[in-house]
This record gives structure tokens, C-alpha cells and sequence, in this order.
């Protein structure tokens, strides 16, 4: 049987970019927010290792736990190539936005693995400010602004931290920034290591290629916050989780 892996973090910190890489090893099968409706408290004691068995996985008609389904031609290509590698996978599982469900997970799957991905909170709360004021992203809820991002992020380093604590060899911290803008590929040793996988040509290629985008696309963006915000940011923001998490992910 392959072991559960979950990769977590904050709205808006790097999950997608980050499942991308680890799921592209030969060896892991990752879902994209597979079951993002039961992560609601009253949903997420529903969460339970029965729904990563292949049949139920890949089984999405009239599907009421997500809304990434195949019915959307990018999404139908990414679960078959999925379903390719399901059969000898050493990892099943998903990519999560909210660390408030790691608690839950740890107690309901046996022995998962997580990896928790970290990145500053000016960042994280830029990201937020502009989708939360863009009319046209329906996707974003309006509240969920940037002084609200400090607050999520200041809970989801609380969550991750404690499960960290808890089962320090079931969780691996990964920052944002130290990982994409790594000028090597020694991050994504380190994740593989924990993960007791070996590195692949298809987990380099695509390693090397989100390096590239962070780079050229990423790093050199502005992400200016009005001035009052950007002090409520600051001043609210725990620093002391921060700098705690950041170090267990070098």
C-alpha cells in the first residue's frame, strides 16, 4: 500500500507551484484539491484513507468534494497522467489550502507525511490584497483581503508548527523563496530525503523549470501595500512562528 502525503500551506504561498514538482515524480500521485469540499470542520472527519483508493480517487461523477474536476480539459489530462502512475505510486494523495485540516489527517490516516510550505507574510498578504480587489476574480471572496491574510497566516504557522511537534518525522517545512529561488537543487534533495525517494530526471526537469519561473516571472515583482496596511501587516504579523518555521525549512 503507498503512504498518504499531503502538501499544505497557506492560500496563496506556493502550494500549486510546489505540488507541481512533487508530483511529478514517477513515484507519487497527487490529487489538486481533490477533496477541497471536506475541508470545512463539519466535512473533514469525512476525510479518510478509503476516498485515496483508486477507484473512488478517479471516480468524479456527480462529485460533491471538489470543484477541480476532469470535466475541464487540463484538469481531465493531469488526472490520467495520474491514473498512469496510481498502480506503483509510493504516495497517494493531495494538495490542501487549508492547515487547519492537518490536525484531523494525523489522527484519521496512518502515518502521513506532510509537506508544509511557508512564505512571507508581505507576500502573502500583497497576493491577497490584489485578488480581494480585483471585481473580475470570482474565485476570491472580497473579505479575504490583506489584513485578513495576516490573520490565516498567523493560525496556519500555529497548526503546522504543532503538528510538527507532535510528529516531527511525519512533517517537512519547505519556505517559499529558499526553495524556488534555490541557485541549486539541493531543497528538493532535502524534500526527497524526506520522503525516501530518489531523484528522477522528471522531478529535476520540473524542479528546473519552477526555479525559471520564480526568476523571470516571480521574484522581480513589485508588491507594494498602501501604507497603512503595510504597517497592520507588519505589526500584527508573528514573527517569532516565522522565523521558527523558516529555519525547519533549511
Amino acid at each position: 500500500m503507498p503512504q498518504y502525503l499531503f502538501v499544505v500551506g497557506l492560500g496563496r504561498s506556493g502550494t500549486t507551484a510546489l505540488a507541481r514538482v512533487v508530483g511529478s515524480h514517477p513515484r507519487v500521485a497527487l490529487g489538486v484539491e481533490r477533496y477541497k469540499f471536506l475541508w470545512k470542520p463539519q466535512n473533514v472527519h469525512r476525510l479518510v484513507p478509503d476516498l485515496f483508493a483508486e477507484e473512488r480517487f478517479f471516480d468524479f461523477a456527480g462529485s460533491r468534494t471538489t470543484n477541480i474536476t476532469p470535466d475541464v480539459p487540463v484538469w481531465s489530462a493531469y488526472y490520467e497522467e495520474v491514473r498512469g502512475k496510481y498502480a506503483s505510486a509510493a504516495y497517494v494523495g493531495d494538495k490542501l489550502t487549508e492547515p487547519g485540516t492537518m490536525p484531523a489527517l494525523a489522527d484519521q490516516f496512518p502515518r502521513p507525511r506532510f509537506l508544509c510550505i511557508v512564505r512571507d507574510v508581505a507576500e502573502v498578504a500583497h497576493s491577497w490584497q490584489a485578488r480581494a480587489t480585483n471585481p473580475g476574480d470570482r474565485g476570491w471572496r472580497a473579505e479575504h483581503d490583506a489584513r485578513a491574510a495576516v490573520k490565516f497566516w498567523n493560525e496556519s504557522l500555529v497548526t503546522m508548527l504543532d503538528v510538527r511537534e507532535q510528529c516531527p518525522d511525519l512533517v517537512c517545512f519547505v519556505e517559499y523563496a529558499d526553495f524556488f529561488g534555490a541557485n541549486d537543487d539541493r531543497p528538493l534533495r532535502r524534500v526527497l530525503r524526506f520522503l525516501q525517494l530518489p531523484m528522477t530526471d522528471e522531478i529535476g526537469s520540473a524542479f528546473a523549470s519552477a526555479r525559471k519561473t520564480h526568476r523571470e516571472k516571480i521574484a522581480p515583482k513589485r508588491r507594494d501595500l498602501p501604507g497603512d496596511v503595510a504597517e497592520f501587516v507588519e505589526h500584527e504579523a508573528a514573527h517569532e512562528l516565522w522565523h521558527a518555521a523558516r529555519a525547519l525549512g533549511n
